[in-house]
């Protein structure tokens, strides 16, 4: 009988463990990998160190900028595309793995791009220079920010594009405590000073007596400087200048994070006196939410239905963000209580509330004028600025409709009724939803399919008239005069 000797077979087990372990240890060589998050509505990068078998390492953000950090944090300038390189060491050698980031990619949803396309700012509600004003340099402003930015849009009396816009800031929203000027009820602890053309401009600290109307600023950005402004540049159509430009938050000292009020001064290239003041002169500043970029007092900018807010299914919850287009008190015709409209690529969708009566035997008629000129199309007595090339007729008891277009043998300009060219007459076109009613109300909601309108353009203009029986029951807006604008390409009317 054999005796096993098992100190040696210990030993000799040992030595194949030791003697694979040194086999490993040579494979094993040191391995870069990394991946990123951006900060929400920022330009600063986390950097999450996904290296393998690594002791050191060197990062090369594409800016410019390194780090020997692990796991860094890098703030960039601003959008455009980044090479950047991870060098790392171990103990059995190094690697190298370079990395695009795109920041641009990184924008948030609705975030404003400075470059002179107005576009962006269309889902936004513009603050307008009453008729009333008595000065009218500036006709209208559109106000968001971002963390990083406060953004602004303003349209100005082009006779004044070489001067100059100012923006007056009420940081902690009390007049008491900072420039209390007349044209405003503001108390005022910054103002920026820019030149339109030139998109050039400075930043000052109010240092006068608080509550009172105290000439005394201190510069706390020099004119010129970088950072500032993002400015665009100027475009000018017919009588009218736009423009557009971001602040950077970082750069204005004392700003708060929850709300700013703001105020805006056009004066001349000779710095003659005011020109332009929105709000209008004596008015509270424009009240800000920093956090959420919305203006006080108008409606957050909605989401259009191309992304498929909108269902025909009787259920109205996704109308709520849209704006509202509600009879007056003192309507001749209030059959037609509310209209909402929005549109996507394929389908312009309509909410109607109507009184209950009208039910069955309600028709809402859509007269949309497509290029805005009331002298080129159908001009109903009922709607005084309109000029209607298509006519949609919804039949609301048969989920059915009509869609017509103006005539080439028509009287443009004019009431007289034409022989209008019918373009569809069924329901394929037209999805509805039931009518629900509540109280003395009835809702609907239908779409219409886009393709039944032959060369559309970006923006129209369109008035409803609702009848039963051929009587008519209800006409919005409900002045007469002034017409709803429906942007094709943002689903925004107003």
């Amino acid at each position: 009988m054999k005796t096993i000797n098992f100190f040696k077979i210990a030993i000799i087990i040992s030595a194949l463990i030791l003697g694979f372990s040194a086999c490993n240890d040579e494979e094993m060589e040191a391995l870069a990998d990394f991946s990123w998050k951006v900060k929400d509505k920022t330009y600063e990068v986390t950097f999450t160190n996904l290296s393998y078998d690594a002791t050191s390492f060197n990062w090369e953000f594409g800016d410019g900028e390194t780090s020997t950090e692990v796991e860094p944090v890098h703030t960039y300038a601003g959008v455009g595309e980044y090479d950047v390189t991870l060098t790392v060491s171990g103990k059995n050698g190094t690697d190298k793995v370079k990395k695009t980031l795109k920041l641009s990619d990184t924008k948030p949803a609705g975030a404003i791009t400075i470059d002179g396309d107005f576009n962006d700012w269309a889902k936004y509600t513009a603050v307008k220079v009453s008729e009333s004003a008595s000065l009218k340099g500036i006709e209208e402003i559109k106000l968001t920010c971002d963390e990083a930015f406060i953004y602004v849009y303003a349209k100005i009396d082009k006779t004044y594009v070489t001067g100059f816009f100012s923006v007056y800031m009420d940081y902690d929203m009390n007049r008491s405590t900072g420039f209390a000027p007349t044209f405003s009820t503001g108390g005022f602890d910054g103002l920026t000073q820019a030149s339109i053309e030139d998109g050039e401009g400075c930043l000052f600290k109010y240092t006068g007596e608080p509550g009172v109307e105290d000439w005394s600023w201190d510069e706390t950005v020099e004119w010129g400087a970088d950072g500032l402004y993002n400015w665009s540049t100027v475009v000018s159509t017919g009588n009218s200048s736009e423009f557009e430009f971001a602040l950077t938050r970082d750069m204005i000292a004392d700003l708060g994070s929850e709300e700013l009020g703001l105020t805006f001064y056009l004066e001349d290239a000779d710095w003659t006196g005011a020109k332009g003041v929105i709000p209008e002169n004596g008015s509270a500043p424009i009240k800000l939410n920093l956090k959420t970029g919305a203006v006080d007092g108008l409606p957050e900018p909605p989401t259009p239905g191309g992304d498929g807010s909108i269902e025909i299914d009787g259920n109205f919850n996704d109308w709520a963000d849209f704006t509202a287009f509600v009879v007056s008190e003192d309507a001749e015709y209030k059959g037609l209580k509310e209209v909402r409209i929005t549109c996507d690529e394929n389908f312009i969708y309509v909410y109607g509330k109507m009184d209950k009566a009208f039910a069955s035997t309600g028709v809402l008629s859509l007269y949309m004028d497509n290029d805005k000129d009331a002298a080129t199309g159908l001009a109903p007595w009922w709607f005084a600025n309109i000029g209607a090339d298509f006519l949609s007729q919804g039949r609301i008891g048969e989920k059915a409709g009509n869609i017509l277009q103006y005539p080439s043998g028509g009287a443009p300009g004019s009431g007289d009724w034409p022989n209008w060219t019918s373009i569809f007459d069924g329901d394929t076109a037209f999805s509805w939803s039931d009518v629900k009613i509540t109280g003395d109300d009835a809702e609907f909601e239908y779409s219409i399919m886009r393709a039944m309108f032959t060369g559309l353009n970006n923006q129209i203009n369109l008035a409803f008239y609702f009848e039963s029986n051929w009587e008519p029951k209800g006409m919005l807006p409900s002045d007469r005069e002034t017409t709803v604008s429906l942007n094709l390409s943002t689903g925004i009317a107003e």
